[in-house]
């Protein structure tokens, strides 16, 4: 008799056939074993134990054996917050919730979108696990910002094009003269086009940026 139906799970998932991945990671990250990972929306296995005293420190994943041809040679693995809020004045409060186990204890998700490749990773591993999707090496274009202010913008805020997530701010500081503010953005690399000559960004929310294609020049409103 088991003391509940988790503990039954945890059970099942050590004698279940699978295959073992050792992949690098931070040692600043805090890792839980059982946490599970997700592809597409489906569980494929879990953090299976962590060593930080290697160097480099890696974890080791589980991932079940009929779910292994999901991984290939592009595949990244990433923290996924158990809990996303995405705040805004003018939108209210919009609530993200994954599946129940991972609301429990964050999880893993895998994606192969992403083609670039890690120059950080060092040569005994193949993967790395990276501290949430903003963490991935991606392609993308750098510009530089000026505003008055910076309101409530931050660092990892993000930057919007209807509603869609087209970049995030990757630094704020104060210009030469103190005068103005200096904010570095990052646009995705499939969303270049949408920066030319007429393009404006602007602060909605207090919290992210939103681009439009109305304007003159490209400034921070």
């Amino acid at each position: 008799m088991y003391d509940s139906y988790i503990d039954l799970l945890k059970v099942k998932q050590k004698y279940t056939k699978g295959t073992r991945i050792n992949v690098q990671i931070n040692e600043d990250l805090q890792l839980k074993t059982d946490t599970p990972i997700f592809y597409k929306n489906t569980k494929i296995g879990f953090i299976e134990s962590y060593n930080y005293l290697s160097n480099p420190s890696y974890a080791v994943l589980f991932i079940e054996n009929i779910y292994k041809q999901n991984i290939n040679e592009q595949s990244k693995f990433y923290i996924q917050n158990a809990i996303d809020i995405n705040a805004s004045l003018n939108n209210g409060i919009e609530l993200k919730l994954s599946s129940f186990e991972s609301l429990l204890k964050g999880g893993i998700i895998l994606t192969n979108k992403n083609k670039n490749i890690d120059n950080n990773i060092q040569n005994n591993f193949k993967y790395k696990l990276y501290d949430g999707f903003e963490k991935l090496p991606v392609k993308g274009l750098k510009l530089r910002l000026k505003a008055k202010d910076s309101g409530s913008l931050t660092t990892q805020s993000s930057i919007y094009y209807k509603k869609i997530k087209v970049g995030v701010i990757k630094n704020i500081d104060l210009n030469t003269n103190a005068k103005y503010v200096n904010i570095d953005i990052f646009i995705y690399d499939k969303y270049q086009n949408l920066i030319r000559k007429n393009t404006n960004f602007y602060n909605v929310s207090g919290i992210d940026i939103d681009v439009s294609l109305v304007g003159a020049n490209v400034k921070a409103d």
